[in-house]
């Protein structure tokens, strides 16, 4: 394996400091950014039931629980 030598940079005074790390972190997100699709209008994997919200027993989340009727026990 053959390493290559880094130059290290340069760091400004302190009170250059936070600026110096904002820039550097605008960089790598542009950087990041760079290489992420373009997004199209679509929402193709929203979940339609994300948000909803149902208050069930506390036996509804045990293994054994079984549903009053088949299909509610069939879904997923």
């Amino acid at each position: 394996m053959e390493f290559s030598e880094i130059e290290p940079e340069e760091l400004p005074l302190s009170s250059n400091m936070d600026a110096a790390v904002q820039e550097k972190c605008q960089q790598v997100l542009a950087e990041r950014n760079k290489a992420l699709p373009a997004q199209s209008g679509k929402k193709s994997g929203k979940d339609l039931n994300q948000d909803d919200i149902q208050i069930v027993d506390r036996l509804y989340l045990q293994k054994n629980f079984k549903a009053l009727s088949e299909t509610a026990q069939k879904i997923d």
